[in-house]
C-alpha cells in the first residue's frame, strides 16, 4: 500500500513538473541566458561615464590588446577586478580617454583611475610590472600623427605619471635580471647620426633615463625588434634595420655592461654592427636551435649553374650566429629556407661550398627543391636529393612514389617527402638523417612593440 502512494505522488510530481514546462512560451524556451551581474553592472558604470563625457569608443589601434573594454588583473592577485575602457572626445583639448573601473566586494564598479591624452588615437595598451611590486603599471603609446608617437608609463597605486618621450619603436624586457621589466626605446630620426637605443629603468617612484647606445651609422628604418638572450643567457634587445639606399640590413644587439646599456656588435672603426650586415632581409634573429638564445641569420648566395644563371631567382644559404656580451660570434649551423613554400632544411657542414640548389614545379600540385653536388670546376651539377612539397587531390599517390619517404605528417593539405638520386653523390645522411633536419617554418617568434 505504501508503496502504490508513493508511485502515485512521484507520478504527480513529473505531471506537475512536465505541465510546468509546457506553460512556457516559445521565446521563453529559445532565450539566449540573461548576460551575468558582474556584466550587467559593469555595462551600466561605461554607460554613464560615456554619456557624462559625450565620448565614443576608441580601442588601441595596434599590439595584443585591441578590444574596447578590458579586463585586466592589475594587482597580481590573479583576479580580473579591473576593466579599462578607452574613449575619444572630439571636442575636447585632450580627446583620447583610459578610464580603469575597479569592482568591489559586492559586484559594483567605480572609477578608479583616469588618464587623458593628446593626439589622434590610442596606438596601444600594455600592462607590466615595471615598479617591482604585484602590481601592474599601464604602458601607453599615443598616437599623435601616423609616424609619430609618445610613450608615456602610469602607476595606478601611486596616482602618477612615471615616464614619458617619443619613440620610433619600444620593446619591454628585463635587461638587469631583477625580475621585473625595463623599457627600450628606440630612436631614429631623419638625420641617421643620432640614432640611438635609451634605457629607462625603474627607481625611487619614476622610470628613469639610465642611460643610452648609438645605433649603427646610416640607419633609416626599423625592420623587427625582439627581446632574447646571448650566450650565457644574458638578456639583450636585437635589433634589425634597414640601412643606405641599397637594400641592406643589419643587426645591432644592446646588452648591459656595468648596468651601461652598450651596442655590443658595433665595431668602432666603422660606427657600424659590420659583421652582420647583409642583403638578404627574409629571416631575422630567432631562435632556430630551440636553446632560447637568439642567433643572427649570415646569407650566403648560393651559387648557379647555367647559362641562364643570370635569369634565376637567387637562393640562399643562412649561417646563423649566436653572439656573446662581448660581440663575438659561434656558428650554429647552417639552413637553407624556403620562404615560398613554408620550410627549411639544416645543411650539414660538408655541404656548405659543395653544393647549388634549384626549384621547380614539374607538374600540377608539385613542387620541387633539387640540391646537387656541384664544385663549380666545370663539371655539370649531379642532384641527389630532392624534396618535394605535394598539393591536390592525388597527393597521397605521389607520396608513395618509389623510393620517396615521408618527412612530416600531412599539414594544411600539403604532404613533404624527399628522395635520393640513385648512384649519386654520398652527401653523409640516410632518411632518418634528412627527416631529423627537415622543419616547417614557425612565425611565432615575431615580436614587435610599439
Amino acid at each position: 500500500m505504501k508503496r502504490m502512494a508513493v508511485i502515485c505522488l512521484l507520478s504527480a510530481l513529473l505531471c506537475g513538473l512536465l505541465s510546468g514546462c509546457l506553460l512556457e512560451s516559445p521565446d521563453e524556451l529559445y532565450a539566449l541566458p540573461s548576460p551575468g551581474q558582474d556584466y550587467v553592472n559593469l555595462k551600466s558604470k561605461i554607460d554613464q561615464v560615456s554619456a557624462q563625457l559625450g565620448a565614443e569608443y576608441a580601442a588601441p589601434l595596434s599590439g595584443s590588446n585591441t578590444q574596447t573594454v578590458q579586463l585586466v588583473d592589475l594587482d597580481g592577485d590573479g583576479i580580473q577586478e579591473s576593466a579599462v575602457a578607452f574613449f575619444r572626445v572630439s571636442s575636447a583639448e585632450k580627446p583620447l580617454k583610459i578610464y580603469v573601473f575597479q569592482q568591489d566586494q559586492d559586484g559594483n564598479y567605480s572609477t578608479a583611475y583616469s588618464i587623458e591624452g593628446e593626439g589622434s588615437a590610442i596606438y596601444s595598451i600594455d600592462y607590466e610590472d615595471i615598479g617591482g611590486t604585484k602590481d601592474r603599471e599601464l604602458i601607453v603609446s599615443w598616437q599623435l600623427s601616423e609616424n609619430v608617437h609618445t610613450l608615456a608609463a602610469y602607476s595606478l597605486k601611486d596616482q602618477v605619471e612615471l615616464m614619458r618621450s617619443g619613440y620610433t619603436k619600444f620593446e619591454m624586457a628585463d635587461l638587469d635580471g631583477d625580475q621585473q621589466d625595463e623599457i627600450i626605446l628606440l630612436q631614429v630620426d631623419s638625420t641617421e647620426s643620432n640614432n640611438r637605443a635609451e634605457y629607462y629603468d625603474y627607481s625611487d617612484g619614476v622610470m628613469l633615463l639610465s642611460s643610452s647606445a648609438p645605433m649603427s651609422l646610416n640607419v633609416t628604418g626599423i625592420n623587427s625588434l625582439r627581446s632574447g638572450y646571448l650566450t650565457n643567457h644574458v638578456p639583450a634587445v636585437f635589433v634589425t634595420s634597414s640601412f643606405g639606399m641599397n637594400g641592406g640590413v643589419l643587426t645591432d644587439i644592446f646588452a648591459l655592461r656595468n648596468n651601461v646599456l652598450e651596442n655590443v656588435t658595433m665595431q668602432e672603426t666603422t660606427s657600424m654592427s659590420s659583421d652582420t650586415i647583409c642583403y638578404y632581409s627574409k629571416e631575422d634573429p630567432q631562435d632556430v636551435n630551440g636553446d632560447s638564445i637568439l642567433e643572427v641569420p649570415s646569407p650566403e648566395l648560393v651559387p648557379v649553374y647555367g647559362e641562364d644563371s643570370d635569369d634565376t631567382e637567387n637562393l640562399w644559404l643562412l649561417h646563423w650566429y649566436q653572439y656573446d656580451s662581448e660581440g663575438r660570434a659561434t656558428l650554429v649551423y647552417t639552413t637553407f629556407h624556403n620562404d615560398s613554400e613554408g620550410w627549411y632544411f639544416i645543411v650539414p657542414d660538408a655541404w656548405v661550398g659543395e653544393i647549388t640548389i634549384t626549384q621547380s614545379s614539374p607538374l600540377l600540385g608539385v613542387q620541387q627543391t633539387t640540391f646537387a653536388h656541384w664544385t663549380q670546376d666545370g663539371e655539370e651539377p649531379q642532384p641527389f636529393l630532392s624534396i618535394y612539397k605535394l598539393t591536390g587531390s592525388n597527393r597521397y599517390n605521389r607520396a608513395q612514389l618509389d623510393p620517396r619517404f615521408q618527412l612530416l605528417p600531412e599539414t594544411d593539405n600539403a604532404i613533404y617527402v624527399a628522395e635520393f638520386n640513385e648512384n649519386s653523390w654520398q652527401c653523409g645522411l640516410d632518411e632518418d638523417g634528412v627527416i631529423s633536419r627537415f622543419e616547417l617554418i614557425q612565425s611565432e617568434w615575431s615580436i614587435e612593440e610599439g
